[in-house]
């Protein structure tokens, strides 16, 4: 799976990304050809939270989540 990272307000760090390759990776298993799918990840800062958003296009469905905490790694 490819990585599409970006982040609102927030320094996306190389541990960030890292932390959410392997988190995402887990995912790999579930698709047929998971090199043909790019995972969409924004990470926003909204006051004292943290908001991630993942979009994951598939063939006949989007895949999304999206969670806020204090935490960027808990989120």
């Amino acid at each position: 799976m490819r990585y599409n990272i970006h982040g609102s307000k927030v320094n996306v760090t190389d541990t960030i990304k890292n932390y959410i390759e392997d988190k995402l990776g887990k995912l790999d298993k579930y698709f047929e050809s998971p090199e043909d799918i790019t995972a969409t990840v924004q990470i926003k800062k909204s006051g004292i939270y943290d908001k991630v958003e993942v979009t994951i296009p598939i063939k006949k469905a989007i895949l999304r989540a999206e969670d806020s905490n204090k935490d960027v790694y808990a989120a």
